[in-house]
């Protein structure tokens, strides 16, 4: 009977040895998808930390860029407002050089100058409205970059909240084997 029970003494303790190793080789693969969710977790947040950082200077360069279209339209305005103001000259001195036509060689110089200098403007203003459309060029390309860029943000809030929800399902599932 003692060596019966010395049997079933060295079964049991084999049998816990053998529960033992089972929990600890358990244990350790847990550990390493833990680990591993870990490592996940951290990629996917520097990820988002450089998608925001991205977000932040491309929303600054947004209103750099608008800052830049409002000044070049309000020279563009000036600039409308001088061209009509220098054609109202233009038409005074037509007027007065018919009235005056003894002394048309002094307003015909006068009426070249004022030519030279709407020409001038003229070159000015198409230059601005070329310098416009490469701006709003560039706006639409920098809104077109923040879309794709927003995309992208909400692509990968997507997948982390579908990680998170996973990790939680089979968490609640390890849980309940």
């Amino acid at each position: 009977m003692k060596k019966l029970l010395t049997s079933l003494l060295m079964v049991v303790a084999l049998a816990l040895c053998v529960i033992v190793a089972i929990q600890w080789v358990r244990e350790a693969r847990l550990h390493q998808q833990l680990q591993a969710s870990a490592d996940s977790l951290h990629e996917k947040s520097e990820a988002l930390l450089t998608v925001q950082d991205q977000l932040k200077r491309s929303e600054g360069e947004v209103q750099r860029l608008e800052i830049l279209r409002a000044e070049m339209f309000d020279k563009a305005n000036t600039n409308a407002f001088l061209t009509l103001d220098l054609r109202k000259q233009l038409d005074q001195a037509k007027a007065d050089a018919e009235a005056k036509a003894h002394s048309a060689e002094n307003y015909k110089s006068a009426l070249q100058q004022a030519n030279e200098n709407i020409a001038k403007q003229n070159d000015s203003i198409h230059q601005q409205n070329d310098e416009l459309k490469k701006l709003a060029q560039e706006r639409n390309e920098i809104a077109a970059k923040y879309n794709k860029l927003a995309k992208d943000f909400d692509d990968l809030a997507r997948k982390w909240n579908d990680q998170q929800q996973e990790l939680a399902r089979k968490a609640s599932n390890q849980r309940s084997q």
